[in-house]
């Protein structure tokens, strides 16, 4: 179960690298309104995995830009984001071992593997 689900985290992070580098530096910024511009909607995706993964560390961007200032100059550009995918891969891939231990050691190394069958006939 694990590794399948590790599988399709990193599935999901490589998609998600491949659609940020499709954008050019003007349309990164412009493209879209409001929360629907890919520079919010890809802090976003990273808001909720820090959510879910409980994770407070700060998040340092290499420009010194910040996600939260409102100005398109000062906001995250695609570089910031690609390097920060990074960290959230791994940080993915510990919450599911985590996730995974967790469920083994409160069911005594016996858990039902209920993902099993929802993740058959899911290709990479």
């Amino acid at each position: 179960m694990k590794q399948d689900l590790i599988s399709q985290s990193r599935h999901f992070w490589d998609v998600y690298r491949r659609v940020v580098t499709g954008f050019n530096g003007d349309e990164w910024r412009r493209c879209g309104e409001g929360l629907t511009r890919p520079d919010r909607l890809a802090y976003h995706i990273f808001q909720s995995t820090r959510f879910y993964t409980k994770d407070s560390h700060p998040l340092f961007l290499t420009s010194g830009s910040s996600f939260e200032r409102d100005r398109d100059a000062t906001r995250p550009g695609r570089d910031d984001i690609l390097a920060l995918a990074g960290y959230f891969t791994e940080l993915s891939d510990r919450w599911i071992g985590e996730m995974e231990g967790l469920l083994n050691r409160c069911r005594g190394g016996q858990a039902p593997d209920f993902w099993v069958d929802s993740l058959k006939g899911i290709e990479s």
